[in-house]
């Protein structure tokens, strides 16, 4: 019975946001390794009272580099647009992403060179038992923290993707 009080759970809450079914969602990396770079194209749409986002099947897609007009097919694969498993872009290339929808709708992205690779001066990661407190539990939940440095160069414009997924078990109430 203890157990049962001290334990915490928390009540799932219905989302409050406004939905709008069509809208065209375009991921797309042009990476500097192989294996890195793909597109995924999707809409938004209501499927049995649930928010989803579906794929696009059936898309023509190219990246097209500006400089010297070489076109890359990218193949659908899975719920996923890929090019071939050799593709790679180089700094200083300037590259554009075309897709036409089976439905004939055309998109075009604005051309982006490729930036210089910053190189990673440290990486480093280490477990801490009191990462984060827990008002809904009073105490401390552990974790890991993941840093790294770059030498990143002054005075340039430039952004870094950063991805990472997280699993962690969250008791529900039941009512």
């Amino acid at each position: 019975m203890v157990a049962l009080v001290l334990s915490s759970c928390i009540d799932p809450v219905v989302p409050e946001f406004d939905f709008e079914e069509g809208l065209l969602f375009i991921d797309a990396i042009i990476g500097t390794e192989e294996g890195a770079s793909y597109v995924t194209v999707s809409r938004s749409a209501i499927n049995f009272g649930r928010n989803v986002n579906e794929f696009l099947p059936e898309a023509t897609i190219f990246f097209t580099n500006i400089d010297s007009q070489r076109r890359v097919e990218l193949l659908e694969n899975e719920e996923i647009y890929l090019p071939p498993t050799d593709f790679v872009a180089l700094p200083g290339e300037t590259w554009q992403l075309q897709i036409v929808l089976s439905n004939g709708e055309q998109y075009e992205s604005e051309p982006e060179t490729i930036l210089p690779i910053v190189p990673i001066t440290n990486i480093g990661a280490f477990y801490d038992p009191q990462m984060e407190f827990r008002e809904s539990s009073n105490r401390f939940i552990p974790g890991h923290s993941v840093t790294v440095d770059f030498e990143d160069p002054q005075n340039t414009q430039n952004y870094y993707y950063w991805n990472f997924r997280s699993f962690e078990n969250l008791p529900y109430c039941l009512r």
